[in-house]
């Protein structure tokens, strides 16, 4: 996965995914892979609620008993080797199964900040002209624009992590910003376009800031989105699933006409060709926080965390042709890409 240079902020979803894919192409030692893999286990279980856990698991049905177990199964396999560790998408702590795409913002203050600050530095050695903007940004936001600290920090964390995490021309940019570093420059973060911007640009993914409850769909593919979906509800809701889909918050559910993998299944698909810039864990709580679906006994029913989890995630799922809910333009895509 190619990195978000104009993403100037610590962030663990951001980091692990960088760090993920420099471990399986065998980039990066198994040393800095352990220690990562570990420490973001522990700040996701301190600071994220689970996706699913026991309490789901005595809920649920036997169909439902035996998927838990199976991805208890899967995870107790994988723990046996790093890089089967680094290849499954989600963990598992004191019986809650947590994702690894959960945004934590790393702040000074935080224990090993000067690691996760270099493994953020190390995503710019593919772009060396991007550093001079991480550093002129962390410097404000970090050290509150103190170079003399910062100069100071730089120089230790760059003695404790040359050739381990930075290469000599990552070392060189460095020394050559601390030099040329006028005084009191400070660069601003890029700006967030307005959901009425139909101008995302998707060389940088746009994670420019985590969203958090509102959807954030390629501006190019909302009306298609909110046109497929709108045979699904009440000409009522039309309004709110057209602010939904553009991003907004509504403070009602509104009902969807059809079985729950029908609706789960769009955004999968508006995931799998990354036309979505929430994680999956944030399109979850989005589905579950604003939507209700028609169950085919029990009628208007809240979506399930755990079931929605399970569509999302999926190495491959699909559903037969004729109940798909077609974007035009997006193929229909059943595997999660396998360059990972």
């Amino acid at each position: 996965m190619e990195p978000n240079y104009n993403y100037y902020e610590i962030d663990t979803s951001d980091i692990w995914e960088h760090e993920r894919t420099l471990f399986l192409e065998g980039k990066s030692s198994e040393n800095i892979a352990r220690k990562v893999l570990y420490d973001i286990q522990l700040l996701i279980a301190e600071q994220a609620k689970p996706v699913f856990g026991l309490e789901d698991y005595d809920r649920g049905d036997e169909q439902y008993k035996r998927y838990y177990q199976r991805m208890v199964n899967q995870f107790i396999e994988a723990s046996n080797n790093l890089e089967n560790l680094y290849r499954i998408e989600y963990f598992f702590f004191k019986d809650g199964c947590y994702q690894y795409d959960y945004n934590i913002l790393i702040a000074r203050s935080e224990k090993d900040f000067e690691f996760w600050f270099g493994l953020k530095l190390r995503q710019y050695e593919s772009k060396i002209s991007a550093i001079f903007n991480f550093l002129n940004y962390q410097l404000n936001r970090s050290f509150d624009d103190d170079l003399d600290a910062f100069c100071i920090f730089l120089k230790f964390n760059m003695r404790q992590y040359h050739g381990e995490l930075f290469t000599d021309k990552v070392i060189d940019t460095i020394n050559e910003w601390k030099v040329t570093k006028p005084k009191n420059e400070k660069v601003e973060e890029p700006e967030r376009q307005d959901d009425d911007d139909n101008n995302i640009q998707q060389e940088d993914n746009q994670f420019d800031e985590p969203q958090r409850k509102g959807l954030k769909i390629h501006p190019d593919y909302q009306e298609s989105v909110i046109k497929a979906l709108q045979p699904f509800f009440n000409e009522k809701e039309h309004t709110l699933l057209n602010n939904l889909i553009k991003g907004e918050e509504i403070n009602d559910k509104i009902y969807f006409l059809g079985n729950a993998n029908r609706f789960v299944m769009v955004m999968r698909q508006l995931h799998l060709h990354q036309k979505v810039v929430n994680n999956y864990v944030q399109t979850n709580e989005w589905i579950c926080g604003f939507f209700q679906y028609k169950h085919n006994t029990r009628g208007r029913s809240d979506f399930a965390q755990s079931d929605v989890h399970k569509i999302l995630t999926a190495g491959s799922f699909e559903i037969p042709k004729e109940k798909r809910i077609e974007i035009p333009s997006l193929d229909f895509i059943k595997e999660k890409s396998k360059k990972i």
